[in-house]
């Protein structure tokens, strides 16, 4: 083994391990930014959700609890400074939400017709122009949201292109 690689397996060996201790709760869907490491998790106790929203030292930014079932979530992750990110939500009756990363406020909430009553279970959003957005049901359907480009609008509603 030569030098170089030696000082590699040292460094990844001195990592710090953070810890937020979540009780009561058990969590059951995990994602983070690849902009900002910040950390983003649902949970649940009972019949009530959780969306809890941590900095990537694990210090609590904030929690949001839902009488309805959330399933999934996913950061977009374009350049900051030129964009504002924002954290996207899946729920049980097929509303998409979007929320602020910056503490978390309610931003926009997606409901499209073709989604309504499946479930949505995961999500994400297309890393080259972050237009599109896809999301998987319960009913095993695979649906393209993309945000329509206008000169006439400053902010146009996005549409469902794809349905399979």
């Amino acid at each position: 083994m030569n030098k170089k690689k030696t000082k590699i397996l040292i460094c990844f060996s001195l990592s710090y391990v953070r810890t937020y201790k979540q009780d009561n709760q058990t969590i059951y869907h995990l994602t983070s930014s690849e902009t900002t490491g910040d950390i983003a998790y649902l949970s649940s106790s009972g019949s009530q959700w959780h969306l809890s929203y941590l900095t990537c030292n694990c210090d609590l930014i904030g929690c949001l609890p839902f009488s309805e079932q959330i399933n999934c979530l996913c950061f977009t992750s374009a350049p900051e400074g030129t964009c504002v990110n924002v954290l996207l939500g899946g729920f049980e009756s097929g509303l998409i939400s979007m929320w602020s990363t910056w503490d978390l406020t309610l931003l926009r909430q997606l409901d499209f017709h073709q989604l309504r009553s499946h479930a949505i279970v995961a999500i994400c959003v297309s890393k080259v122009d972050q237009r599109r957005l896809y999301v998987a049901d319960r009913d095993r359907r695979l649906h393209t949201i993309e945000s329509r480009i206008s000169s006439t609008s400053a902010n146009p509603p996005p549409q469902i292109l794809f349905l399979s």
